[in-house]
């Protein structure tokens, strides 16, 4: 949740930088769009990767199953 706060925040910069100082217009909105998502993920991945234990992140990640779509 932090992670999207920060990059939530960093949306309104990158959004300014493409569309106003860059004069990209709409494609300024769309490049900040794909900046903010890009930080997002590395971000999230940094921070599961180096901050949580190695059973956190097999009880966290698994494939699909059949179970998973019984309700």
């Amino acid at each position: 949740m932090i992670v999207q706060l920060i990059c939530t925040v960093l949306h309104i910069l990158w959004c300014y930088i493409f569309v106003d100082v860059l004069d990209f217009g709409v494609r300024g909105a769309g490049f900040a769009t794909v900046v903010t998502w890009f930080i997002n993920l590395i971000a999230t991945v940094v921070l599961v990767r180096f901050f949580t234990t190695e059973r956190l992140r097999k009880e966290a990640w698994f494939l699909p199953t059949r179970a998973c779509f019984d309700f």
